[in-house]
């Protein structure tokens, strides 16, 4: 069957972001280490390369949806003990300095606008919290501008590459799984839509991706 919808991951493929300028800021704001922040995060003592597995933590929490702004805010201050000669940071700041990591990733632009010249109908499927996809949404135009359909983990209540999500996915896109293709830089979530039989191919840069599209038979105006 030939694609119709194609949905886009967030994090590394529409927008690069950095979790270890993250912890940085949000310590910074906290009066704390940026290890602390991490601890809290992501349930480790440091975020190496500027990302994480999301192990654990309070970050995996509000991605799922389990937390909310304000739940995340009262339990990260409980974790790195805001308390006695250490008032807790203003939520405003702290939520600016933990979401300002993004930076868009300029290369797609040209394949985002591509696919939508030649028709097809494109979407976002991203493991991502309130807070985190509210600023981007603000920051960064081409989210609302160029994708009709959104599909968010702490919105679905499931992460990739868990099968829930795949299949929300698929009834929001409103067309037959083969009829989906999906992009994402990691290989388990590649694996996971692939499992429930939406096509998927592993981002790596947009030259190589605008290569795998054409494999596909996916037509790519220029």
């Amino acid at each position: 069957m030939a694609i119709e919808f194609i949905y886009f991951d967030l994090g590394r493929v529409l927008l690069d972001f950095d979790h270890q300028r993250g912890c940085r800021q949000m310590a910074e704001v906290a009066g704390v280490t940026a290890e602390q922040v991490s601890q809290a995060l992501f349930g480790v003592d440091a975020v190496q390369g500027g990302s994480s597995t999301h192990s654990g933590g309070l970050q995996r929490r509000f991605e799922l949806g389990e937390i909310d702004r304000e739940e995340f805010y009262e339990l990260f201050c409980q974790a790195i003990a805001c308390q006695g000669d250490c008032p807790p940071p203003e939520l405003a700041a702290l939520e600016r300095a933990g979401c300002d990591i993004f930076r868009l990733n300029a290369e797609m632009l040209p394949v985002v606008n591509g696919l939508q010249r030649t028709g097809y109908s494109l979407g976002l499927l991203s493991n991502t919290c309130e807070s985190h996809w509210d600023h981007c949404r603000a920051m960064f135009p081409v989210l609302e501008r160029s994708f009709e359909k959104v599909v968010l983990s702490f919105e679905e209540k499931s992460m990739k590459p868990d099968r829930e999500i795949y299949l929300a996915a698929i009834e929001t896109a409103g067309v037959a799984a083969e009829q989906i293709l999906f992009i994402d830089d990691r290989v388990d979530n590649v694996q996971g839509a692939r499992f429930v039989s939406i096509e998927a191919i592993q981002y790596v840069d947009a030259l190589q991706l605008a290569a795998n599209l054409r494999t596909l038979g996916v037509r790519l105006s220029t």
